[in-house]
């Protein structure tokens, strides 16, 4: 895959797919998805949500465009939907990285959304720190495919049978 570098300030440094044809995801392609959508939701992706994203990931969406998806979501509106632009920042460093934001840290990613930043792009950028890989390592360590169903953890269900209509025409909650 082609890739362009993307950066926000000084601090965010991204891959953002330049193409937008399909492709096929890796493991830590779907790694830095399941970190997304546990930074988005402060919570693990089910199997069909997982999976529903890596899906769209692989038809050419990016990172920032799914974390934007997120935004978007019901349960992302229900649990961010009402906060100012610092009391989101806040927030997510609360449920992403477990612990306040420094001062420097939370006016640097509040100045970005007063500026018109998305929430979505800082959801990205949250969910790519290194902070966040180094706290979801152990639990994304075994992520692994099984007859086209990627799997983590020991809780994951088994993937569907290869003849079951999974309908997944729009986001999984999971």
């Amino acid at each position: 895959m082609v890739y362009r570098l993307c950066h926000l300030g000084v601090l965010l440094l991204m891959l953002c797919p330049l193409n937008t044809l399909a492709t096929t995801a890796g493991v830590e392609e779907v790694r830095s998805i399941a970190r997304l959508y546990t930074a988005a939701f402060d919570r693990y992706p089910k199997g069909a949500g997982l999976n529903f994203w890596v899906d769209d990931y692989e038809n050419g969406e990016s990172l920032v465009a799914i974390a934007r998806k997120f935004q978007q979501s019901p349960e992302f509106t229900s649990k961010y939907g009402t906060l100012g632009d610092r009391q989101f920042v806040e927030q997510l460093y609360q449920n992403i990285l477990g612990r306040p934001g420094q001062p420097d840290g939370v006016d640097f990613w509040t100045g970005h959304l007063s500026n018109g930043t998305s929430r979505g792009l800082n959801l990205a950028a949250f969910a790519a720190a290194p902070e966040t890989v180094t706290k979801t390592a152990d639990a994304f360590a075994d992520m692994h495919i099984n007859n086209g169903w990627w799997l983590f953890g020991p809780d994951q269900p088994s993937p569907p049978p290869a003849s079951s209509d999974c309908p997944l025409t729009h986001p999984c909650p999971g």
